[in-house]
């Protein structure tokens, strides 16, 4: 299974912030929307280890103080936005990561 490498946007201008959330939090928030069962990817982001590895992209620009945040797309509808983790810092999102596609 090939895993594709999520891209990091700096500075985004497009995403509002939803709330201040942990790498655990973070996990939940993903199972929330694929569900709890016995897969691979379940398990995958069960393992905070194997989580950070994947999230390391973004992880990996976060410098002290800065804090993570799920946020979204300013704009929504039917089939059209997205979700994602940001990294805030003084008060403003630096760095963005989409994690999901509506």
């Amino acid at each position: 299974m090939e895993t594709r490498v999520p891209q990091v946007r700096s500075n985004p201008d497009d995403i509002e912030l939803v709330r201040e959330v942990s790498l655990r939090q973070v996990s939940d928030w993903l199972l929330s929307f694929i569900g709890d069962g016995p897969h691979p990817l379940v398990d995958r982001i069960r393992d905070l280890e194997a989580f950070k590895e994947h999230f390391s992209p973004i992880l990996s620009r976060m410098q002290e103080g800065d804090t993570m945040w799920l946020a979204r797309s300013q704009r929504r509808g039917a089939l059209y936005g997205h979700e994602g983790i940001a990294l805030v810092r003084n008060g403003r999102p630096t760095e963005y990561m989409r994690v999901l596609n509506h």
